[in-house]
């Protein structure tokens, strides 16, 4: 299921965006809510109030809630921040979500998700932080 949950404001992409794709992803349910921790939601929303563009993310989906002990159920729209959840493996999709990205901040966990293809036909500043065991 592709779920794209955004923000109540108009898009707002431009030179000074940040998009960040990080090594978890989250449920997305037919009402348009999705299934995140809290403590990354968290985080967004103050990343958020410090950046001085527009915040945006990319999950991919998962089919099940994982066994965090802070996962909630939200609808994404009220935060203000642009959260699509989409597969990491539509190359296309990718390539057009990432080509207005001021920067992009990408995470990538050794066995949770494949990394996001397009991101290499994308010229922005992008920072990864592979994890390791």
């Amino acid at each position: 299921m592709t779920l794209d949950a955004c923000s109540t404001a108009a898009t707002r992409r431009g030179a000074k965006s940040l998009v960040i794709i990080p090594s978890i992803g989250a449920v997305p349910h037919a009402d348009g809510r999705i299934t995140i921790t809290r403590k990354f939601l968290d985080g967004v929303v103050e990343m958020a109030r410090h950046w001085p563009g527009p915040v945006e993310v990319i999950l991919p989906a998962l089919e099940a809630v994982t066994d965090n002990l802070d996962s909630i159920r939200i609808d994404p729209r009220v935060y203000g921040i642009s959260i699509k959840v989409i597969p990491f493996e539509d190359e296309a999709r990718m390539t057009r979500e990432l080509e207005g990205a001021g920067i992009a901040l990408v995470s990538i966990y050794y066995s949770s998700t494949p990394p996001p293809t397009g991101a290499g036909r994308c010229t922005f500043p992008a920072s990864t932080w592979p994890s390791t065991r």
